[in-house]
């Protein structure tokens, strides 16, 4: 149903007094709310104040539909809102203000008020309540549209109108008012277009593969999903460096395995092809330069995918007014003064074998300032980055130094002179989490996600039956646990399909808090239901 709404007079908000912080009071009602026979064309609710009305278009439902716009218009202290549709006979119609009204001087909202009419002799009392939760963050999903149809056929959200029509209030809950006695096919959606029909692809969705009727017992529980996009393409290529070339994904990949790549012109150009951390980025590196077009063939069997990318000869950016400024091998370091991991060195460009990596190592701390040069090899050919071989001492201070021109990149490349200062954790820096997953028996699998407090992943486990996993050497912080019930057995969490009749898989949370503390072990049960 599509409203159209008008307003009137100016209102002057009053001067002084304490702040107003009650909602709207409904003081009358004409029809009053709850008649039967009706036969009216309009209903006037009059308040206690002022009131003004949030995006009506959205938040204001009759339920069932109407066919024709009606009007809703606001008179002062009341709204009208009137139709011109043809309502059906022995009908009770719900007209459902989600979070609609509210007071003009300080927007105080009137939660979910609905007004209920008959057009026959009796209106219908009987209510249906529910849930809505996000498949995939099991949190609420507020103001989505929740429909009931009195029919049972697959194509119904996407060809019918519902019978009624509610939506879901901040804490995901929704209830159905005033419905007849039945069993109904529930669905969700999250309407984009307004048309009270599912049919674009993006639609937030949720369904029951059971009906439900008013009686149902506990309250309905909806996960609701977009369908995935299964269709995979290549974004536009990206060339910010001579040698280097970024194609971006649609969507991320399986596995590296996941993308296999043919030269096709010339076919004795020597490059490497890499995927990112999150597989959804192809990186190819040319380890000379082309004058004229390379043309490479990209095949995602998984998505049936296949695409031709011509990488063409690397131009530099203009640049008025500017001499011409020498390219650098860029260089980032990770896990300095890290305890139980590696520092290691991170390179734009893959790097050359170099036997006689000259490293200065200094100790900074209050009692030491010792010197030490070490020499270390890098073999193989295609390098992205490299872990220094050296045992750094706990609760140490250190300078690490790498002069410039140390590592060179197939691209012609060289560093800049790089500098690392940091101090050694010691044991007390980190703790200890012990899980004991206890799961049902079964051919069914579980992904285990620890996740850290910055919300990164720190590791990822699948089991199958009662486990218990000791997570070593962590950050102090509060971490979560993830459980995904991987239905498909995949190793990944999977989206629904309504057309499929396919629910998301189910995402679970270990509802306590895990403190990790330095020095100190954790042990919790997880019993997976």
């Amino acid at each position: 149903m599509i409203l159209a709404f008008t307003g009137c007079a100016k209102i002057v908000a009053p001067v002084g007094g304490p702040k107003d912080t009650t909602p709207p009071v409904v003081v009358k009602e004409n029809p009053s709310s709850g008649s039967v026979n009706f036969k009216e064309k309009s209903v006037k609710i009059t308040f206690n104040e002022f009131v003004t009305l949030n995006n009506p278009i959205e938040n204001v439902i009759f339920s069932p539909p109407l066919n024709e716009a009606a009007d809703v218009t606001i008179k002062g202290k009341s709204i009208v809102f009137k139709w011109n549709d043809t309502l059906k006979s022995n009908t009770t119609y719900n007209v459902v203000f989600a979070d609609a009204i509210k007071d003009y001087n300080e927007g105080n909202i009137l939660s979910l008020y609905q007004y209920s009419f008959s057009t026959g002799s009796i209106i219908d009392t009987l209510q249906l309540s529910g849930t809505l939760v996000n498949s995939e963050t099991t949190l609420p999903e507020k103001g989505v549209f929740v429909f009931l149809y009195a029919q049972n056929e697959d194509s119904l959200p996407k060809t019918v109108r519902p019978t009624y029509l509610t939506k879901t209030k901040n804490d995901g809950t929704f209830q159905f008012q005033n419905i007849s006695d039945g069993q109904y096919k529930i669905f969700a959606l999250k309407d984009i277009n307004s048309n009270l029909l599912y049919d674009l692809p993006n639609e937030g969705i949720a369904f029951s593969e059971e009906l439900v009727s008013p009686d149902t017992i506990p309250n309905t529980r909806l996960s609701y999903f977009i369908k995935a996009d299964t269709v995979q393409s290549l974004q536009s290529l990206l060339n910010y460096q001579k040698g280097l070339y970024k194609i971006p994904l649609k969507l991320p990949c399986i596995s590296e395995k996941s993308v296999k790549s043919t030269l096709l012109y010339p076919q004795n150009i020597e490059h490497y092809l890499k995927m990112n951390p999150t597989l959804d980025t192809i990186t190819y590196y040319f380890f000379e330069d082309f004058s004229d077009s390379v043309v490479v063939k990209i095949d995602m069997p998984e998505f049936r995918s296949s695409d031709t990318v011509t990488f063409f000869p690397y131009k530099a950016p203009y640049r008025p007014g500017r001499s011409k400024v020498e390219s650098k091998l860029g260089i980032q370091h990770a896990n300095s003064g890290e305890l139980y991991q590696n520092l290691s060195l991170h390179f734009s460009f893959p790097i050359k074998p170099n036997y006689n990596i000259e490293t200065i190592i200094i100790k900074t701390g209050k009692e030491k300032n010792d010197t030490l040069v070490e020499r270390f090899q890098i073999g193989g050919a295609l390098l992205n980055s490299f872990t220094v071989p050296y045992h750094f001492e706990p609760k140490e201070s250190y300078e690490i130094l790498f002069k410039d021109s140390l590592f060179y990149g197939w691209d012609g490349t060289t560093n800049d002179s790089l500098t690392i200062k940091f101090t050694t954790k010691t044991e007390r820096d980190y703790g200890t989490l012990t899980m004991n997953y206890i799961v049902p028996e079964g051919e069914l699998n579980y992904v285990i996600w620890l996740i850290d407090p910055t919300n990164k992943k720190v590791q990822t486990d699948i089991i199958s039956k009662t486990t218990v996993i000791k997570y070593d050497h962590l950050v102090p912080g509060n971490y979560k646990i993830k459980v995904i019930k991987d239905q498909n057995g995949n190793g990944r969490w999977d989206t629904g399909d309504y057309v499929k009749k396919v629910q998301p898989e189910q995402i679970l949370f270990f509802e306590k808090q895990l403190s990790v503390r330095g020095f100190w072990e954790l042990e919790e049960t997880y019993e997976i239901r």
